[in-house]
């Protein structure tokens, strides 16, 4: 609603902010690919950790302190020529 003039986007630890979204269609050769991300609740990133590892997840500098944020969307890609990704 209003704007909150500069929002500072880091935080964590070194390594320790990103982003893990899943893309679409695997196992299949095609030239457009969707990237989704989700949150699981109000500025909740999900997944927010590949496999075993230590949770990657964003934080802004919102109202004087850090706060979990979670980037939600898609986007298209499209590549020249046909591709597979594969799930591992």
């Amino acid at each position: 609603e209003n704007s909150l003039g500069d929002v500072l986007i880091g935080g964590a630890p070194k390594g320790g902010d990103g982003v893990i979204g899943a893309i679409a269609p695997v196992n299949a050769m095609g030239e457009t690919y969707t990237l989704t991300y989700g949150e699981s609740g109000a500025g909740a990133q999900s997944p927010a950790r590949f496999a075993h590892k230590k949770p990657q997840t964003l934080q802004a500098f919102i109202h004087n302190k850090w706060e979990p944020v979670a980037f939600v969307g898609q986007f298209k890609l499209e590549l020249e020529g046909q591709w597979e990704l594969r799930a591992r």
